[in-house]
């Protein structure tokens, strides 16, 4: 898989596909030649003008509720039966925010937050993996945040950034989850020909985080010891180079601009 010859038969598939992460990684798989399948749950007004944004013709888009294992399976057939087997993975979905303190979210929604990203990761990643096992190879990727990776502290910048945008209501136990499921995924296939891998970006100025004031933005970028935020381009940019990790062995999690000092 490290020339684009190589891969134009092969088939990568993205969870969350039109989200603000999921799209754009999508982007990067379809440039790099591959058959790049995007879910989605609901379509959305400009579907016609999504498509057409993507310069590959080899760019397919399933619906399907993740959560739902028999649709799930559903699809993953359908998509093996038209377009061949799957070679890699990746969960870049999740329940929208909920922007309460975690002491003021109740039982319902702090579930819905586990829904898409931990039960809808479990289903897709899962189903995958069990595709890819007889056939000894592939590469699952889940997408976490570097809020779990990194210091936190009151004096770091990460300890910053929870402190302006703390009202995530369950959003850090689903990926602290989420991170636990991926660890065992590679437990499990160890030997198999699977790798497993998850990509932590830092705080990113669109996507989940796009209902926040522009000048929060600015005024994180401004005390940000890189001088800017994670660029959505330079998540897409780290799950290709895990894909193709050349001559050397890359780590279980790849974090992204690490929000220490």
């Amino acid at each position: 898989m490290n020339e684009k010859g190589a891969i134009e038969n092969e088939v990568a598939i993205v969870s969350g596909g039109l989200g603000y992460i999921g799209r754009e990684i999508g982007c990067h798989l379809a440039q790099r030649g591959y058959k790049t399948v995007l879910l989605y749950l609901s379509p959305q007004e400009d579907m016609k003008a999504i498509r057409s944004s993507f310069k590959s013709a080899n760019v397919y888009f399933y619906q399907c509720d993740i959560t739902d294992s028999a649709k799930m399976k559903e699809v993953l057939d359908a998509i093996e039966e038209e377009l061949g087997s799957i070679s890699v993975g990746i969960h870049a979905a999740h329940s929208r925010l909920v922007r309460k303190n975690i002491l003021d979210v109740d039982e319902v929604a702090f579930r819905e937050q586990f829904s898409v990203g931990v039960f809808g990761g479990f289903n897709f990643l899962q189903q995958i993996a069990l595709k890819m096992r007889p056939r000894k190879k592939g590469v699952l990727i889940g997408v976490t945040t570097a809020a779990i990776e990194c210091d936190v502290s009151a004096d770091s910048f990460g300890g910053l950034i929870a402190s302006k945008t703390a009202l995530v209501g369950g959003y850090l136990s689903s990926k602290f989850a989420l991170k636990g499921l991926l660890t065992e995924l590679a437990q499990s296939t160890a030997g198999l020909g699977i790798r497993v891998h998850t990509v932590a970006p830092g705080f990113v100025a669109g996507g989940l985080n796009d209902d926040l004031p522009p000048r929060l933005f600015e005024f994180l970028e401004e005390k940000s010891p890189t001088g800017q935020l994670t660029k959505v381009e330079d998540i897409a940019k780290s799950v290709i180079a895990l894909i193709h990790p050349g001559e050397s062995v890359k780590p279980f999690t790849v974090v992204i601009d690490e929000l220490e000092g």
